[in-house]
């Protein structure tokens, strides 16, 4: 029989560590500092929300033939969450939001959320489908930052893909996943690590899973031809952060050097960290991988 996914206690050390990176990435990349403070103020909401997620029902083998089709593992479960939970999470992110960072933008659309305007259990599952386009034609009816409230609704799954990822990426622990997008959800790659041992990890940061890929191949194209692929990276940082792209498909990924790997908590700030790397691919011409819709069938649970 499902049942509900416990809660995660809050690990002080992961906080603080979290905070010290915050500050420094302010201090450092001055024109993140706004971005930065925002996602210091969603942080805390989002690690210790509960993610009222039902485990879903799948065994080991069905998760391994899952990824052997190169199907994410959440694609086509039926997965439920507590609609409630989300609505309020929705909504103390945007009142979060606000608060680290006031602007007309998100007063309108704390505003609206306050009021169910835009029918946030719609946004949570349009989301849930990677449908950008239904959240932006809603922002657009209220005129509300479509930007913002992609953002906030995104995030405001983050938990239960979080909880998923927990249950779910045990099943499948050392069967290979040499692809750019998630294993768990389909979301494509954030940020890459380039381990002590010489190995290259890929991590999501909507569930904050982790795999391994080969060093010398685009996880986007599967390109293996090394005159096709490109090291990018700013003047004396090569060893700790860079950017491989692939002349084929003309994508990229950022890649950053990494003892052991980053809580997920700490994805987003070093995706915020390494904005510059960001300037340099899209200045030789290199695009990141599209987000991909997750296509995640949703029941919620209603209260």
């Amino acid at each position: 029989m499902d049942e509900a996914m416990p809660r995660q206690p809050r690990d002080s050390a992961t906080a603080q560590a979290l905070q010290q990176r915050l500050s420094a990435v302010s201090r450092d990349v001055p024109e993140v500092r706004e971005a930065a403070a925002a996602l210091g103020a969603l942080l805390p909401l989002l690690r210790d929300a509960d993610p009222g997620a039902v485990t879903p029902a799948m065994t080991a083998a069905e998760a391994c033939a899952c990824l052997e089709r190169g199907q994410p593992l959440l694609r086509g479960l039926d997965l439920e969450i507590d609609a409630e939970a989300a609505r309020d999470l929705l909504l103390g992110l945007a009142r979060a939001r606000e608060a680290a960072s006031p602007s007309e933008p998100a007063r309108r659309l704390r505003s609206a959320l306050e009021s169910d305007d835009p029918g946030s259990d719609e946004l949570l599952v349009a989301a849930a489908a990677g449908d950008r386009d239904s959240v932006d034609a809603a922002a657009r009816r209220r005129e509300l930052d479509p930007d913002l409230l992609w953002t906030l609704v995104r995030a405001a799954l983050w938990p239960a893909l979080r909880a998923w990822r927990r249950t779910l990426a045990p099943l499948v622990e050392g069967t290979p996943w040499q692809r750019g997008s998630c294993f768990i959800c389909g979301t494509p790659a954030t940020i890459g690590e380039l381990r002590a041992d010489g190995a290259r990890h890929l991590r999501c940061l909507q569930c904050g899973a982790d795999w391994r890929v080969r060093r010398l191949h685009c996880p986007s194209c599967g390109n293996e031809d090394h005159a096709t692929l490109r090291t990018l990276y700013e003047e004396g940082r090569r060893q700790t952060r860079r950017v491989e792209a692939c002349d084929r498909c003309r994508r990229y990924v950022k890649v950053v050097a990494a003892v052991t790997p980053m809580p997920s908590e700490l994805l987003g700030v070093e995706d915020l960290a390494t904005t510059q790397l960001d300037v340099v691919a899209r200045e030789h011409g290199y695009a990141r991988c599209p987000e991909a819709a997750t296509t995640l069938p949703r029941n919620h649970r209603k209260p």
